[in-house]
């Protein structure tokens, strides 16, 4: 597992990131640095995280025995000397040292244990306690009153509905005269104007082993796709001059209508690295290399919540929990996603995952 782990870092040092360096931890220099690592192996290294967890409470305590020992120290020095400091026309030892200069203490945070989140207010959330997200809790119904569950693109005639359901976000835009540059958009048109990515792949179990995306999922307000790329597209190829066929034609071009156009924006956890193992997995597909109006949720989530811990909100799972109060099944995350058929279960969890 640990050459495994090595050969997917070295990999992806070269991807791109649309999160800074910030959100790394670096308590110790033996630490592994969950935020860090590519998702294939995040989540099928569930002790990992429970280690890291306890030792950043470890951390925690000897933090806070430091600061509790110069705490001591300092009163007993103030309290040694002949004139105490006074403060405001009052004589108060501890007063003085609480508006001291203090370089030694640190603002920290206490870490939640795995499975628990705390939302700002200090409302306490057990995620496993919470009942589960549906897709119909999240899908809004059409102009219609019609409210649609996701739905599977395997075939020809699946690439026409998703390239239809573009072409009507695109003819709204227009209807609407859309223009970001002269009339700046309300937060309600972002919504409506922009489509969840998310991919899914089986993970790697051996050193070097590298497996394609095998689903795509892309979900708006009102519609979720679940895109069978693997399905769809050729595998294992490394020639980007590579004849595409004519269903892969008719999907990259209903893909290029979404991802090169600046006024739908595509959003995502982590998205840099699903869209790079996009490119890598289907390099001869051209809807792969150029996608405009990308937004990481990871920096949203820094902007509305600049004071807020680290790991606040730093996965879907618990922003689900914190902002809907549901819990974000994670069930078939590691699951054989090359297997074909597909399960029901699969197609819903990989539909909320968008």
């Amino acid at each position: 597992m640990n050459e495994d782990i090595v050969a997917e870092l070295s990999d992806n040092n070269n991807q791109p990131q649309l999160t800074n360096g910030d959100d790394a931890i670096h308590n110790s220099n033996d630490q592994i640095v969950t935020t860090s690592l590519p998702r294939s192996v995040r989540v099928t290294t569930p002790i990992w995280r429970d280690e890291s967890w306890k030792r950043k409470l470890e951390q925690q305590k000897r933090n806070e025995s430091t600061v509790t020992t110069l705490w001591n120290n300092t009163k007993e020095q103030l309290a040694g000397d002949d004139v105490a400091p006074t403060i405001n026309g009052n004589n108060t030892n501890d007063d003085a040292l609480l508006n001291a200069p203090n370089n030694e203490q640190e603002v920290t945070h206490t870490p939640q244990p795995p499975g628990v989140v705390t939302a700002l207010d200090g409302e306490v959330l057990h995620i496993e306690k919470l009942d589960n997200l549906r897709i119909r809790d999240i899908l809004s119904s059409n102009s219609n009153g019609d409210q649609h569950t996701y739905e599977l693109v395997d075939s020809d005639v699946g690439v026409c509905v998703f390239e239809y359901a573009v072409e009507e976000m695109i003819a709204a835009l227009d209807a609407n005269g859309s223009d970001e540059s002269s009339h700046p958009e309300s937060d309600e048109r972002i919504i409506q104007n922009s489509w969840g990515l998310d991919c899914e792949w089986r993970p790697s179990r051996l050193p070097g082993e590298h497996n394609p995306v095998a689903t795509l999922q892309l979900s708006s307000l009102t519609r979720a796709f679940v895109v069978d790329v693997q399905a769809l597209c050729q595998t294992k190829i490394q020639d980007t001059s590579t004849q595409l066929t004519a269903t892969e034609k008719a999907l990259s071009i209903a893909l290029t209508k979404m991802f090169r156009n600046k006024r739908i924006r595509v959003l995502g956890f982590g998205i840099a690295q699903d869209i790079t193992k996009l490119a890598a997995s289907f390099p001869h597909m051209p809807c792969f290399r150029e996608i405009h109006s990308v937004l990481d949720l990871h920096t949203v989530r820094r902007a509305v919540y600049p004071r807020a811990p680290k790991q606040y909100m730093s996965s879907l799972q618990k922003t689900v929990a914190i902002c809907l109060k549901k819990r974000l099944d994670k069930t078939e995350q590691c699951s054989k996603w090359d297997v074909r058929p597909l399960r029901s279960s699969q197609l819903e969890y990989a539909s909320l995952d968008a």
